[in-house]
């Protein structure tokens, strides 16, 4: 303030001070603003990431111990911005039937195989499920009597049921 008392002009710049001291903040607000939502889609991708390798894992273990092998999970989806997280498909339907896929608000569809060993994903009505953003319990089970390929021969596959809990 002694500044401006001393000043003659003083009292008539401010104004025009103010002004570019807007402007400036203006400038760096949204920049500020898209890093902090890069970091929130980041995580929020990871933590997808993060279920879908779980959800994997434990449909391999199920496989490579054999027909019958019975196991509950829970996806925890309660995540911003899901949009949607499918498990498997329909026999024959190409790669779908063997991977999971899901997609966040802000970016397409991501798909991650089954393999080593391949094993099939379908859902209790024979084709894909589809869950949505929350907590999900499901029941992973393993069966050897669907044909997925066309080939007239069983193949093996994780039939994922909802849990009633």
């Amino acid at each position: 303030m002694k500044r401006l008392r001393s000043d003659a002009h003083g009292i008539e710049g401010l104004p025009l001070r103010l002004m570019v001291s807007l402007a400036v903040l203006m400038i760096t607000i949204p920049p500020a603003l898209a890093s902090f939502e890069a970091v929130q889609h980041q995580a929020a991708l990871g933590r997808t990431e993060e279920e879908a390798k779980g959800f994997l894992l434990a449909a391999r273990q199920l496989v490579v111990g054999g027909e019958g092998g019975k196991r509950s999970i829970h996806l925890d989806l309660r995540i911003e911005g899901m949009e949607r997280f499918t498990i498997g498909g329909p026999p024959r339907s190409g790669y779908r039937s063997s991977s999971l896929s899901y997609k966040m608000l802000w970016m397409g569809e991501v798909h991650m195989s089954s393999h080593d060993p391949s094993f099939f994903l379908v859902s209790e009505d024979g084709g894909s499920m589809v869950l949505h953003r929350g907590l999900h319990a499901l029941t992973l089970t393993v069966v050897d009597d669907m044909d997925f390929t066309g080939d007239r021969e069983p193949d093996r596959a994780v039939m994922v049921e909802w849990t009633n809990s």
